[in-house]
């Protein structure tokens, strides 16, 4: 009885206080996009190389998290805004557990996009270790609507219960533990740090956003392309 009394307790003092996690991203090669024009392969090819370069931070709390770039200020001004792109990465992410608000600096930095979350994860039989920490897997899909063409892209997550946070890179969340990795197509957000009891923390200052539905992001999106 002591024993599960003592467990209950550590699993309430960690999720009483925030975590932070930083995460690298890997971008692979795909056939199919370097088989593009020069153009559009020389873009890409020097984001898989940048891609290495580059931080994230994830800070959780019992409630919320937010997802954001870290790159040091001076690696950032010396890379394209395309090997963000190529990384999935369009911005700040606050996930509420309910809905998204996601930030795209395609429109501004002050432009947030309210998503709701779907979270349809499969869990799968198997796992491995992370940073000393035991994973186990959980596979989705990604859909992707680009005018009338459908994309689904094919999602991978690692995620750790002994880490009771249900967040992690990007927006994608809802499992039962942090997200140590994920992937995403060709796109891959591993771990490399996780303090626990961290001192870290955010505010979601909306007043300061300006938030856009789904339909009117992609409204204000088509008005950006056709300008």
């Amino acid at each position: 009885m002591k024993i599960i009394l003592f467990i209950l307790l550590s699993f309430v003092k960690v999720y009483s206080q925030n975590l932070y996690a930083e995460y690298k991203v890997t971008i692979f090669p795909e056939k199919e996009i370097l088989e593009k024009d020069e153009t559009l392969k020389s873009y890409y090819l020097n984001a898989i190389e940048n891609a290495k370069h580059l931080n994230f931070g994830l800070i959780c709390t019992s409630e919320n998290s937010k997802f954001f770039n870290t790159t040091d200020s001076q690696i950032l001004a010396s890379i394209k805004g395309t090997d963000l792109l190529f990384a999935g990465y369009y911005g700040i992410v606050f996930d509420l557990k309910k809905k998204l608000l996601s930030q795209s600096n395609l429109l501004g930095d002050n432009i947030f996009v309210e998503k709701h979350i779907v979270n349809d994860w499969q869990l799968i039989n198997e796992k491995k270790e992370i940073n000393g920490f035991l994973c186990y897997k959980a596979t989705s899909t990604n859909k992707i609507v680009y005018g009338e063409k459908v994309f689904n892209h094919p999602v991978t997550a690692w995620y750790c219960p002994t880490l009771p946070y249900n967040f992690g890179p990007n927006g994608y969340s809802g499992l039962p533990g942090l997200i140590l990795e994920l992937q995403v197509r060709n796109v891959v957000y591993g771990a490399s740090k996780i303090e626990l009891n961290s001192t870290e923390t955010f505010k979601i200052e909306t007043k300061k956003m300006k938030i856009l539905n789904e339909k009117e992001f992609e409204e204000a999106l088509n008005k950006l392309n056709d300008f």
